[in-house]
């Protein structure tokens, strides 16, 4: 595990790098109190996940999940007696949908997964913040900034970041069966970098186990490929999309709703020398 505090690029000898605006990456005034008020009541929070990849790869952050060292009774208690809006919650997973201003925030329960089926699992609530990381899925998704703007990496996945390498937190078959929807973003997040690193393994893996994702709710494989045509490079995973043989399932099942997104898929299909 290293400590890292952010300064864009320069790492000092200590292993720290200094984070210039913490105001401006926490995106807006409302979620920084909203972190203060966490420390009010004795709770640590850390923004995780994608907000703070999207920011170190100079992404606009569109929305921002926060783990939590509390059970979800006590954050509920929290959110109510502060009067924060919930939009839904699934309280057997520690999880609260709010909104601050214009940016959706997941507010999650440190935990423990176990028993997985390939979609759901058990939940054990805890207060360690390297147990909470294991549940990860890849290690550019596995940062966590703390309120005084020090990044927790447990899986040097600053570097990986930097280095445009996509590796999953331990034992990547395992991961995968652990939750199939697993393979879907991991083919997702090959378009969020010009020149992906991909261990060859994986692709072989994904290969002879691409029938996982027909057993993936219909609507989930729909929201996972609308996002990536948000990232710059979505032509790697039409690549991959495509060498897996499952371009006339996306075709003709996962967007048969949806014509923009449709032809889209069709127009890069049929133009392999522009992808």
């Amino acid at each position: 595990m290293s400590l890292i505090k952010i300064n864009f690029l320069k790492l000092s000898n200590n292993n720290k790098i200094i984070l210039k605006s913490k105001n401006n990456f926490l995106i807006n005034d409302k979620i920084y109190l909203f972190l203060k008020t966490v420390a009010y009541y004795n709770f640590k929070s850390w923004i995780v996940g994608g907000a703070l990849r999207d920011f170190i790869i100079g992404q606009s952050v569109k929305d921002i999940d926060i783990a939590i060292d509390g059970n979800p009774e006590e954050i509920l208690k929290l959110l109510k007696e502060n009067k924060i809006h919930i939009e839904n919650k699934f309280l057997n997973y520690g999880v609260f949908f709010l909104k601050f201003g214009k940016i959706d925030c997941n507010l999650t329960c440190l935990r423990e997964d176990f028993n997985h089926d390939g979609r759901h699992s058990k939940v054990l609530f805890s207060k360690n913040l390297s147990a909470d990381s294991k549940r990860r899925d890849l290690t550019i998704n596995s940062l966590y900034l703390n309120i005084e703007g020090e990044i927790i990496d447990f899986y040097n996945g600053y570097q990986d970041i930097k280095n445009s390498k996509l590796n999953f937190i331990g034992d990547y078959k395992k991961k995968c069966l652990e939750d199939y929807l697993r393979i879907m973003r991991y083919i997702r997040f090959c378009s969020i970098f010009k020149n992906p690193i991909i261990p060859p393994e994986y692709i072989d893996f994904f290969k002879d186990n691409s029938c996982l994702l027909k057993k993936i709710p219909k609507k989930k494989l729909f929201y996972e490929f609308k996002k990536i045509f948000e990232n710059k490079f979505f032509c790697n995973s039409i690549k991959i999309i495509k060498s897996l043989d499952l371009d006339y399932y996306f075709l003709d099942e996962i967007l048969k709703e949806d014509e923009t997104l449709k032809n889209k898929l069709k127009y890069y299909l049929q133009n392999q020398t522009s992808i």
